[in-house]
C-alpha cells in the first residue's frame, strides 16, 4: 500500500488493517514467491473497512450493476469488470440463496464504479481506477478491494512482496493470476459473514462452479425473455444487444428464434423512451440508437459517442454529478467524476475525491 502506514494485528488469523484509501501498483519483486517457499495457508487476509460503500453489503439482488466511464476499450473494461466481480461471488454463493448472479451495465444508481483514465490503479470502497491496459489480475485485485473492501497483503508498501505463508494471494499482487488463491477467498467469505450474513440456502461448493437457478422465461440468462429473444442460447455473462432485429444476441450470434410477430415488441418506459438507462429528465440524448453505450453524469449524459446533444436538463444539477445544486458542496465537479453522497453527515456531497468544498 503505497505512502500509507498499515498497522496490523492479528485477531484468530485475521489480520486488521487501518487505512484511509488504497492504492496499488502492480510489479514484480525478489522478494516474491520461491520454489522452496512453503504452501500458502487459507487464513492470512487483510480486513480493510466495513462501511456501507463496500460493494459486498448490496451483494443480495439479482444482479449488480456497475457504471464504466472513462477513455479507450470500455467494451473490455466491461468485459474484465464482469468476470473479476463474479469470481468474488462465487466464492460466496453457498453462503446466501440472495446472491447477485449477473452484472448488468448502467450508469442510473450503480452499485460501483470503474473510471478508465490512466491516472494509476487504484480503488475506493465501490470505486476503482485503473488504466486503458491494466492486467486481468489487476481488475481482480481492486474489486478485491471495492467489492470485499480487502486489503493489500503485501509487506513494506511493495507489491509483490507477499506476506510469509500466501505467495500466491491475488491481494498480494495482481500480476501473480487471475483466479482467487485460498486466502483471499477465505477473506470474502469473512467479510460476507460478517457484513451480510447467511441464510444458509446457496450453492453448494465443491462443485466447481456455481449452479444458479434457472429463470424458465429466460433459460440462457441473459435478461431477454425467451418470448421477445432472437437468440435463446446466448452463452452466459454475454453482453447482447437490446430492442431491435438483435434483441437478446450477443454480437456476432446467429439468431435462432423469429417471435410470432417477425419482430420483438419491447415496451416502451415513458421515463427513458430511447431505453439507453438514462432518465429522459437528465437525459442530453433522448433518441439513442438501441443497444449503443452511453457516457455517464456529465455535459454528454446519457449520449453515445459521436450524437448531438438535443436536451437540456433543467434538473437544477448543474455540473451534472447526481447531485441537486442545492445541497451540492461542489457544484463545478469536472464532468465524469465519481462523487461523495451522504458519507460523513454530508459534509463532501457532491464533492469528487480531492476536490475542496465551495459551500
Amino acid at each position: 500500500m503505497n505512502t500509507l502506514s498499515k498497522f496490523a494485528v492479528m485477531l484468530s488469523g485475521l489480520v486488521v488493517a487501518s487505512c484511509a484509501a488504497v492504492e496499488h501498483t502492480d510489479g514484480s519483486n525478489s522478494n516474491g514467491a520461491t520454489a522452496n517457499e512453503k504452501a500458502p495457508e487459507a487464513d492470512q487476509y487483510v480486513i480493510w473497512q466495513q462501511s456501507a460503500n463496500c460493494m459486498i453489503t448490496k451483494s443480495l439482488k439479482p444482479a449488480l450493476t456497475m457504471c464504466v466511464t472513462g477513455q479507450g476499450d470500455l467494451d473490455r473494461a466491461r468485459k474484465l469488470t464482469e468476470k473479476s466481480l463474479l469470481q468474488w461471488l462465487d466464492a460466496v454463493r453457498d453462503l446466501h440463496s440472495g446472491v447477485a448472479s449477473k452484472i448488468v451495465f448502467s450508469c442510473t444508481n450503480p452499485d460501483g464504479r470503474l473510471t478508465v483514465d490512466n491516472n494509476g490503479e487504484y480503488a475506493y470502497a465501490g470505486d476503482v481506477h485503473l488504466g486503458s491496459s491494466s492486467a486481468e489480475g489487476t481488475y481482480l485485485h481492486e474489486f478485491g478491494h471495492a467489492y470485499a473492501c480487502l486489503g493489500d497483503t503485501y509487506v513494506n508498501g511493495t507489491a509483490g512482496a507477499c506476506q510469509d505463508g500466501q505467495p500466491h494471494s491475488v491481494m498480494c499482487d495482481g500480476l501473480l493470476r487471475n483466479d482467487l488463491s485460498p486466502d483471499d477467498i477465505a477473506g470474502v467469505r469473512a467479510q460476507f459473514l460478517q457484513m451480510v450474513g447467511t441464510d444458509g440456502g446457496g450453492a453448494t461448493p465443491g462443485g466447481g462452479e456455481s449452479k444458479p437457478v434457472i429463470d424458465p422465461n429466460d433459460p440462457d440468462g441473459d435478461g431477454v425473455p425467451t418470448k421477445d429473444d432472437r437468440c435463446t442460447k446466448t452463452p452466459g455473462g454475454s453482453h447482447v444487444w437490446g430492442p431491435g432485429q438483435w434483441y437478446g444476441c450477443a454480437t456476432g450470434e446467429v439468431v435462432n428464434n423469429e417471435p410470432s410477430d417477425g419482430e420483438s415488441k419491447p415496451v416502451i418506459d415513458p421515463n427513458d423512451p430511447d431505453g439507453d438507462g438514462v432518465p429522459t429528465k437528465d437525459d442530453r440524448c433522448t433518441k439513442t440508437p438501441a443497444g449503443s453505450n452511453v457516457w455517464g453524469p456529465g455535459e454528454w449524459y446519457g449520449c453515445a459517442t459521436g450524437e448531438v446533444v438535443n436536451n437540456e436538463p433543467g434538473d437544477g444539477d448543474g455540473d451534472g454529478d447526481g447531485v441537486d445544486d442545492a445541497s451540492d458542496r461542489c457544484p463545478k465537479t469536472p464532468s465524469g467524476e465519481w462523487v461523495w453522497t451522504d458519507e460523513y453527515n454530508g459534509q463532501w456531497k457532491g464533492c469528487a475525491p480531492g476536490e475542496s468544498p465551495s459551500k
